[in-house]
């Protein structure tokens, strides 16, 4: 029976690692696409005035990995993100973007990873979310949610040795 047990343990924490593998290469995949975007901006357009940047629109671009993309650099949350998801207090915006299948938000806190974790395990719901899965090992916590016809991931991982927290959200509307 204790065999049977630990088996499945492994099963879980195989199926969490793959998740958050898959988490960290969204990560990778964002930050690289803002990095291009921003490259595209520079190369292909005249560098507008200071006035003009300020009222400056999203660039659209295209990108051969995700498809047709609207994207800015932002340090912020985007309009697009749903209004009634929960963020965690005191969390600073450290990238944001928005894709054609909606918004994305990596937040970064000082806070310790089971507070955010408890946080959003009972703000979601709070909110109206519905917790479809939900994956848990000793570095993070992959929440799948809905709403409706909305889908959300919430990743929650300590950030390598630091005593910093990182929350990606990504929406898919």
């Amino acid at each position: 029976m204790d065999e049977e047990v630990k088996n499945e343990e492994n099963k879980d924490n195989k199926a969490l690692t793959v998740g958050l593998l898959v988490l960290g290469l969204i990560i990778v995949l964002v930050i690289v696409v803002l990095v291009a975007s921003k490259l595209l901006v520079k190369t292909s357009a005249p560098s507008p005035s200071p006035a003009e940047q300020s009222q400056q629109a999203p660039v659209a671009t295209e990108s051969s990995l995700t498809g047709p993309m609207t994207s800015t650099e932002m340090k912020e949350v985007p309009a697009e993100f749903p209004k009634d998801f929960p963020i965690f207090k005191g969390a600073q915006v450290n990238a944001a973007s928005v894709t054609d299948t909606g918004p994305n938000v990596v937040w970064m806190t000082d806070t310790d990873l089971s507070t955010v974790v408890n946080f959003y395990n009972k703000e979601v719901v709070s909110s109206g979310w519905k917790i479809v899965s939900s994956e848990k090992a000793e570095s993070g916590t992959l929440l799948n949610l809905e709403k409706g016809t909305v889908k959300a991931s919430v990743g929650i991982s300590r950030v390598g040795q630091s005593n910093q927290t990182m929350i990606f959200v990504v929406v898919q509307k």
